[in-house]
Formats: structure tokens, sequence, C-alpha cells
């Protein structure tokens, strides 16, 4: 199990954040902030950004649907990376949103990729096969049917022709900071990873702008 990759010290880059509004967007925001970038809120409803947050007023926040092919090649003009952290409410399924925001990024030049999904699209160590999450005693069918939507997605992002995008797989999503002992493994699910901080992930994703470690792998994010 390799440790975290260590921080490299990159030029500034800019960022739109979809789904920034939402538990891990938020996190995500203030992470990429926080190391220098420059970062856009790309949301559907403003007033659940953390405004008490004092890096909020370096923000730029722009209100949208995912769905609104107009909005978004708009709103991703002049950005290096698009980080997707939208979760499927309302109804509209993953895969849906996944092809609106990175087909109408790369219509406006947007060439870089992180995409948030679940361990269930991790290979099991060994093999060439998916985590299957029916298979763990205990699962609900909910995590169930989110896997089978993440599975759709990542196999939409190798249609894409793309060659710098990351499929993150934390499995469940705990709130609070990043752990400093979190594994970040490529490709493999990490027996007993099922859990990670909010902030793990959220560093996770962030230590990678720039660097481009993560391109071409899907990324699980555990902690011990």
């Amino acid at each position: 199990v390799e440790p975290h990759f260590p921080v490299l010290f990159v030029s500034a880059m800019k960022v739109i954040i979809f789904g920034a509004n939402g538990l891990l967007g938020q996190y995500a925001w203030k992470c990429a902030l926080e190391a220098g970038h420059e970062v856009t809120a790309f949301v559907r409803s403003p007033d659940k950004l953390d405004k008490d947050d004092p890096k909020f007023e370096q923000l730029q926040v722009v209100t949208g649907d995912v769905m609104d092919a107009d909005a978004v090649k708009l709103a991703c003009g002049g950005h290096d990376v698009v980080i997707s952290c939208v979760s499927p409410a309302g109804g509209t399924p993953t895969i849906d949103m996944a092809k609106s925001i990175v087909t109408n990024a790369m219509a406006s030049g947007v060439q870089q990729f992180y995409m948030v999904g679940g361990c269930g699209v991790l290979w099991v160590e060994g093999t060439n096969k998916t985590v299957m999450l029916k298979d763990k005693e205990g699962m609900p069918e909910g995590l169930q049917k989110a896997s089978k939507g993440h599975i759709l997605s990542l196999e939409f992002m190798e249609t894409t022709g793309l060659t710098q995008y990351t499929f993150l797989c934390p499995g469940k999503m705990t709130d609070g900071p990043a752990n400093p002992n979190c594994i970040v493994k490529l490709d493999e699910f990490v027996e007993g990873g099922f859990k990670a901080s909010l902030g793990s992930c959220a560093k996770a994703i962030v230590d990678d702008l720039g660097v481009g470690q993560h391109f071409g792998h899907r990324v699980c994010v555990a902690e011990p």
C-alpha cells in the first residue's frame, strides 16, 4: 500500500468545481483556495455555500444547472481543470451529469478532469474485476445503485479520448479534516477501506492539481 503522494510546488491553476456546495465540494473549494489556486464554484444553490469561511471572499461563484449545456460551456471557459463533486440529487442520473459536465467543458477547451465516484469501481487486488458492493454483507441497495452509476461514468470517460483525467474512488465519506495517515492507492481497493474523511478526499484531489500523477488511474482513498 502506497503512502499519500508528497505535495509538490506547482503554479496556480484555474479550477472550476461542480457540486461545490455539497459535502465534498465545500471541502474541495476551501482546500484548493488554501493551496493557492483560482477557484470557481458552479452551483444551483449558492446560499448553501459556507459564506462564514474566511476564504469565501476569494471564491468566484456561478449559479447554474449542470444539465444546462450553454451554462456549463460558458462557466468553463478559461479554466484549466474541472473537479466534479456532483451527486444525483433531484433524480438526475450520475451518468447524465457526467456526460453534460465533461462534454461541455471539453467544448470550452478544458482537458483535465477530476471525477468523484465510489470504491465500487476499483479493482479487487490481483484481478481485473471491480469491487461488487452487492457482495458485501449488509450493503444498502442505494449504494449498489450508486456504484453502477459510477461504473457507467467511468466507462464514458474512457470513450472521450481524454488522457488527463482521474476518478477518485472513496468509500463512505465522513465529516472531518484530512487525516495525515490517509492511504492513497491507484486502481485497487484497500481491504477494509470503506471509509475516508471528506478532508482527506478533497486533499487527494487538490494535491494532484498541476502534478498529474493520478491521471489515467482510479484513486482509492482510505483511512486505517
